[in-house]
């Protein structure tokens, strides 16, 4: 019910306004008959509206509105005057009233200037308040995908140096304890294929697992389950799954597991990683992902251990496993970081850049919008226009990703991390999060900053229909200068018979 203090101090005029109110009985009315009372009122008690003579003894209306709007700015403040003056009109322009009303005031006005105040506070209201809950869905989500990240980036540390093991067991034995830090399971165990057999490779487990296992397994076990759906599982708790025999295998008996079974050449099944945990919670699908990544890290280094710790394709796979991560909320499909990535390696070449610093562009632009993990699906999605309220929220996709990719020491993040942060920033320097212009904007951003627009434009989005290449031209025509770096504007127009191949390469799908 909306809450009214009416402060006047004639008794006369506040039994009038209140008599006005009286019909809608929607309202809750309370009187003072000093500003000094209102004052104490409204330190006791909340009001939507306050509706405030401006001459009165001691403290005046407009002393009231000033207290109001400096401790209490969310209630609307009406003034009314037997006496209007120049003066007192600009005081309540300056202390920002709602209205100035002159007595004698009709009902009908002053009922019509009460309602609006109302309406104007409850939406006012309503819009902070779903100011903090998108602000309290952002920062989760932030912390969210950090935790991700931070997992990600050590899995990165602990699988980087798998390709120097020098032998099956001390690979082996890297993969199990690295699962092992990083989802606390108790115990796991290393089976690699020999002919028709799975033999036990190593184990942090030890005691109770069989040491050979024959292909095709033993029905209702851990590895038979693996050998027929051939993808990772959880059993989340061994006793109750109809599915497992814990006699087929002594010591697992309780607690839950977790597989991975790996391939490593023409699909052939070659081995599987078991991890054990006896604790509660059990795996969850988030540790079975890791695990997925982890062990994925694990299928070159099987096929080649010499590969070196700075394995730029195994930095790759990390970036494309956080690329996925944006791809399964947004609605923008696969092909559209793969055009940037390509347009980006172009635009990188053409500008003079070296094949090795082409080809690091080319494989950090794709995570220009992995911020957009942290905004909400609905703004994220929205096939309108947004309003200002969400735009400014998804102006800080830029500062998520940023925040996401910052802390690696690999170049490739560290590049990334920057792209993710400038790629909206503008030539002229109009552009977000902090008004970077011309060679402050970092070339890899302003390169990256025209392959995504292009490819905005040319290809249908929620929110708009593909332009003509036609359209896209003339305005990449009109922004140079202006959005874009003028350099590379005259690149890309020398060079976009090749942006078209690789429209044409890379089709959008469903479109």
């Amino acid at each position: 019910m909306p809450r009214i203090l009416i402060v006047d101090d004639e008794s006369g005029m506040r039994n009038t306004l209140c008599k006005f109110l009286e019909k809608d009985s929607n309202y809750y009315v309370v009187t003072s008959d000093t500003a000094e009372d209102a004052i104490h009122k409204i330190n006791e008690d909340t009001f939507d509206v306050v509706v405030s003579d401006i001459i009165m003894p001691k403290a005046t209306g407009v002393n009231l509105l000033q207290i109001i709007k400096d401790g209490f700015p969310n209630i609307k403040v009406i003034l009314i005057t037997g006496s209007p003056t120049v003066d007192t009109a600009k005081a309540a322009v300056r202390f920002n009233a709602f209205d100035y009303l002159s007595k004698p005031v009709s009902r009908d006005e002053f009922c019509r200037v009460v309602n609006a105040a109302i309406r104007l506070k409850i939406l006012e209201d309503e819009n902070r308040e779903y100011k903090e809950l998108l602000e309290d869905l952002v920062n989760k989500r932030t912390r969210q995908i950090r935790q991700y990240s931070n997992r990600l980036h050590s899995i990165a540390e602990k699988t980087k140096d798998f390709p120097v093991s020098k032998s099956i067991e001390e690979l082996a034995s890297k993969i199990l304890f690295a699962l092992a830090d990083d989802n606390n399971a108790t115990g796991g165990s290393f089976y690699m294929r020999k002919a028709d057999e799975l033999h036990l490779i190593f184990s942090i487990d030890p005691g109770h697992q069989a040491l050979v296992i024959k292909i095709p397994p033993p029905e209702k076990t851990v590895i038979s389950k693996l050998y027929n759906q051939k993808k990772a599982f959880i059993l989340e708790d061994i006793n109750s799954n109809p599915d497992f025999k814990t006699s087929n295998w002594p010591g697992y008996t309780n607690g839950s597991i977790m597989a991975f079974p790996f391939f490593i050449s023409d699909g052939k099944f070659n081995g599987a990683v078991v991890m054990h945990n006896k604790k509660r919670p059990p795996f969850d699908s988030q540790d079975i992902e890791m695990g997925n990544i982890l062990v994925g890290h694990s299928f070159e280094a099987m096929k080649n251990m010499l590969l070196t710790l700075e394995n730029l394709d195994t930095q790759k796979e990390v970036i494309v496993t956080l690329g996925e991560v944006l791809e399964s909320r947004s609605k923008e499909t696969a092909n559209h970081v793969k055009r940037v990535s390509e347009y980006s390696r172009i635009l990188a070449i053409k500008h003079g850049l070296n094949p090795e610093e082409s080809n690091l562009l080319r494989m950090a632009s794709p995570m220009h919008d992995i911020g957009k993990i942290g905004i909400p699906d609905a703004i994220l999605n929205k096939p309108g226009k947004l309003n200002v309220a969400e735009f400014e929220l998804i102006k800080t996709h830029t500062t998520i990703g940023y925040d996401i990719l910052k802390f690696s020491k690999r170049k490739i993040f560290q590049t990334a991390a920057i792209i993710a942060l400038e790629h909206h920033e503008r030539w002229d320097g109009n552009g977000y999060p902090k008004g970077l212009y011309k060679n402050k904007i970092s070339l890899a951003g302003r390169i990256t900053a025209m392959a995504d627009v292009f490819d905005a434009l040319t290809h249908k989005r929620v929110y708009k229909e593909a332009w003509s290449i036609e359209n896209t031209l003339e305005y990449f025509r009109t922004e140079r200068g202006k959005h874009f770096d003028p350099e590379l504007i005259d690149i890309f127009f020398n060079s976009i018979n090749l942006f078209l191949e690789i429209i044409e390469e890379f089709p959008e799908t469903g479109n």
